[in-house]
């Protein structure tokens, strides 16, 4: 198992989507999009684990090079899917794991996306050859630049957060 760190002291946890953070007011309850927060302690180091359980569907977590907390720690990002692993989607989430909507279908953009630095509602993506821009408060995508004919994968032009590749 491994560990993200973010901001505010929160970290995300691979085993379905365990979320480490501190308590807060308000963070109890079941959010929408059929998710269902469940909180315990850590019996060895005593942190705070909060799991985002979602039992109509899989989640994944944008592997460990790629953040899913964007640069205020107030959202995170998470790939779903249907329980047949079809109809693949990004959704989000705010800081404490709650459901808020999907932003897209994968056949849209690509999942492999990461969050701007700064500006804590804007993530980029990416279409064959097109790198965009995504604004997460109001949906819209803003073409940035075109590669063609190199494609945004392993043999073209990638995105990280570090903004070193």
């Amino acid at each position: 198992m491994w560990t993200f760190s973010a901001a505010l002291g929160i970290g995300l946890v691979w085993a379905g989507l365990l979320l480490a953070q501190e308590a807060r007011p308000g963070a109890e309850g079941a959010p929408a999009g059929g998710t269902s927060l469940v909180d315990y302690v850590d019996p060895t180091y005593g942190g705070k684990i909060r799991q985002l359980l979602k039992p109509d569907g899989h989640e994944h977590n944008l592997y460990y090079y790629r953040d899913p907390w964007n640069a205020d720690g107030s959202f995170m990002v998470a790939v779903q899917s249907d329980l047949q692993q079809k109809n693949w989607r990004v959704a989000l989430y705010d800081g404490e794991g709650r459901f808020i909507r999907e932003l897209f279908s994968i056949d849209k953009f690509d999942w492999r996306l990461c969050w701007d630095r700064k500006d804590p509602a804007i993530l980029y993506t990416w279409r064959g050859s097109e790198l965009y821009r995504y604004n997460v408060t109001t949906g819209n995508a803003e073409l940035l630049k075109s590669f063609a004919p190199l494609g945004l994968k392993p043999n073209g032009p990638s995105l990280n957060q570090d903004g070193d590749r």
